[in-house]
Order: structure tokens, then sequence, then C-alpha cells
């Protein structure tokens, strides 16, 4: 079984510790992270290429609120398998 985690991010910079060093730290055992952006415009989704470059960064193009960046996380881990 394969597993992605999926994380919504929107002017979350200043959180990205938090949430991914734990993640890093984590025994993900091979899981995909997923991090769909919801337009930040605090630099959030070039932080997390910079930082994490083992995160699969999805920027959305516009803020789609939790339940519409879970749904693009979920169909780009869907066609990845």
């Amino acid at each position: 079984m394969r597993i992605a985690l999926v994380v919504v991010t929107w002017n979350s910079a200043r959180d990205l510790e938090a949430c991914f060093g734990s993640l890093a730290e984590a025994r993900l055992h091979g899981a995909e992270v997923v991090a769909v952006d919801n337009a930040s415009s605090d630099g959030t989704a070039t932080l997390l290429r910079e930082r994490y470059p083992w995160a699969t960064v999805i920027d959305a193009g516009a803020n789609h609120g939790y339940a519409g960046g879970n749904a693009i996380g979920i169909r780009r881990a869907l066609e990845r398998g």
C-alpha cells in the first residue's frame, strides 16, 4: 500500500517548520508528501520548495479553501498511484 500525506497551506510561511520539520523527522516509510498552496502572498510555496525538496508542491493558483486544496492534493496522489 502506498500512502500520500496532503498538507494544505495559505500564508503559512511562519508555520512551515513546525509542520514539515515534524514530517521530516517522522518515519514515513516512503509516503509522498503533497503540499497544496492556496495562493499564499507570503512566499509559502517558495519556502516549501527551498526547505523541503522532498515534498511535492502544487500552486493551486487561487484560494480553494481547505476542502478544495485537499481535493487538488488527493487528485495528484491518485494520479501517481
